[in-house]
């Protein structure tokens, strides 16, 4: 019996000491960490940040309620609709960025649909199954899986699988609706699994 007390209290006096030494690195690191604000007083389009992604020359492009912006490091280039340019981009409040493998930028929106930025035209290609005028999307998440494909999902049941290839425009290869009783489902994110198996988080469970 005493040999098993011993047993415990030798493993909870190396337990602590684990823990101490823990949490001593951790505040030793705390104490090295710096941060550098980036706000509308730098340029950014507005102060509500969305999403972030970072494309394959290492820039950062950050989605807000009010304009999608582009940063170097250095400085901000912002981007906003342009009702007399069908090239600019299709709405200014940007849900959700995706940078995929072939070097595209995909920026979802509310209410108006999905495009993409080829940085090489410099120039919003606007994916027309997302964009139609009677019923405007509203994207929720941007996702793509081991075979190269985009999915994109949104509210009201939207579930869409796109082509993505370098210089080429997207096609849409997909089209579920996904709704329960005839009633659309609001898809909130999307997850791809190891096996490339789709799963999908709504506002009615888990879907899959």
């Amino acid at each position: 019996m005493i040999a098993l007390l011993k047993k415990v209290l030798y493993k909870i006096i190396y337990s602590f000491i684990l823990l101490s030494l823990f949490f001593q690195a951790a505040g030793q690191d705390n104490g090295n960490l710096s941060y550098k604000q980036l706000s509308v007083n730098q340029g950014l389009s507005h102060s509500d940040v969305t999403s972030m992604a970072q494309d394959v020359s290492g820039h950062l492009w950050l989605g807000t309620h009010n304009g999608l912006n582009k940063y170097d490091g250095q400085k901000i280039t912002v981007f906003k609709n342009d009702p007399q340019d069908p090239n600019s981009l299709p709405g200014n409040r940007i849900t959700v960025l995706f940078a995929d493998k072939a070097g595209n930028i995909w920026i979802g929106t509310e209410r108006n649909g999905l495009c993409i930025y080829n940085s090489r035209l410099e120039k919003f290609i606007a994916v027309p199954a997302t964009t139609t005028s009677s019923a405007p999307l509203w994207i929720t998440d941007i996702k793509q899986d081991k075979k190269g494909t985009i999915w994109v999902a949104g509210k009201k049941g939207l579930l869409l699988g796109i082509s993505s290839e370098a210089n080429k425009p997207p096609r849409v290869l997909y089209k579920i609706p996904v709704a329960r009783s005839e009633k659309p489902i609001n898809i909130s994110s999307l997850l791809i699994a190891d096996n490339n198996k789709l799963y999908l988080s709504t506002d009615k469970g888990i879907y899959t």
